[in-house]
C-alpha cells in the first residue's frame, strides 16, 4: 500500500479531501470489522468529518493524516508479491499480500518449468550437468530465502537453454 505523505499538501479540493476522509472511515470499519475498534482513531475521524463540513480542509486533512499513520503502526507491512496474470482460470490462494504457497509461487513455478525443460533436453542426449548444477543452486536459493537471486539463476538456466534450441545437433 502506498503510504501518504505526512505532511499536508499546499493545495487542497474538498473532493480529495472527502475521498481521503472516505478510505480512513473504510480501514477502521475494518478494523473493527476485525475486533480492533479504534475508538480514539474513531473519535478524531469525526472530528475530521466536522472540519470536511466546515470547510476547514487543511485541519480535516492534518487530523487524517495522523489517523492514518497511527493505523498505519497498527498494521502489519504486507509482502508485495507477484502473481500470474493471465492465465485462464487462475483463482489465488490465501490471503491477498500474504506469500503464495509453493503452488502458487512464481518463481517456484518458472524453476520447475524450467526443470521440466532440461529433462526434455537430458531425453535428447544432451548433457545437462552444468545447468541442473545452476538449477540445483537456483532451487537452494529460494528456500533461502534469497527470491532475486533464484530468479536470477533460473533465468540464466533459461537462456542458455534458449540458446541451444531443441532438436538442433
Amino acid at each position: 500500500m502506498r503510504r501518504r505523505s505526512a505532511t499536508p499538501r499546499p493545495t487542497l479540493l474538498a473532493e480529495e479531501v472527502e475521498g481521503f476522509l472516505a478510505g480512513v472511515d473504510e480501514r477502521l470499519k475494518e478494523r473493527r470489522r476485525a475486533g480492533n475498534a479504534e475508538t480514539e482513531l474513531e473519535a478524531r475521524w469525526t472530528r475530521a468529518r466536522d472540519l470536511v463540513a466546515r470547510g476547514a480542509l487543511r485541519d480535516a486533512e492534518t487530523e487524517l493524516l495522523t489517523i492514518d499513520a497511527r493505523l498505519d503502526e497498527r498494521e502489519e507491512e504486507s509482502e508485495l508479491t507477484e502473481f500470474p496474470r493471465g492465465l485462464v482460470g487462475y483463482v489465488p490462494a490465501g490471503e491477498r499480500g500474504r506469500p503464495p504457497t509453493d503452488e502458487e509461487d512464481p518463481v517456484a513455478n518458472r524453476l520447475r518449468l524450467i526443470e521440466r525443460l532440461l529433462d526434455v533436453r537430458r531425453h535428447e542426449g544432451r548433457d545437462v550437468g552444468p545447468l541442473v548444477a545452476r538449477l540445483a543452486a537456483a532451487f537452494t536459493a529460494l528456500r533461502a530465502g534469497d527470491r532475486g537471486l533464484a530468479r536470477r539463476l533460473g533465468d540464466e538456466v533459461h537462456a542458455a537453454l534458449d540458446a541451444d534450441p531443441p532438436g538442433e545437433r
